[in-house]
């Protein structure tokens, strides 16, 4: 598994971490990645990735729990 996959599972396992905005944020600068300045909308984005991203690392517990948090914040389970 390459360091770009297994970071970003790392930041999908972990973002219930308080500290986890500045993980993105350093991972969004290491590889380029421009991001939403609206910090709702990404994670709104990564629990969507965490949804449909097929690592044996994302269990079925934090799938559930990204299910929770985009209905409770009003976002559908859908990747438009």
């Amino acid at each position: 598994m390459n360091d770009f996959i297994k970071e970003r599972n790392e930041i999908l396992k972990n973002l219930d971490n308080p500290d986890v905005m500045i993980k993105i944020m350093d991972y969004c600068k290491k590889y380029n990645i421009q991001m939403p300045t609206d910090t709702e909308v990404v994670l709104a984005g990564l629990h969507k990735a965490r949804l449909y991203v097929t690592s044996p690392e994302l269990t079925d517990e934090m799938k559930e729990k990204s299910k929770l948090w985009l209905k409770e914040h009003n976002y559908n389970l859908e990747i438009n």
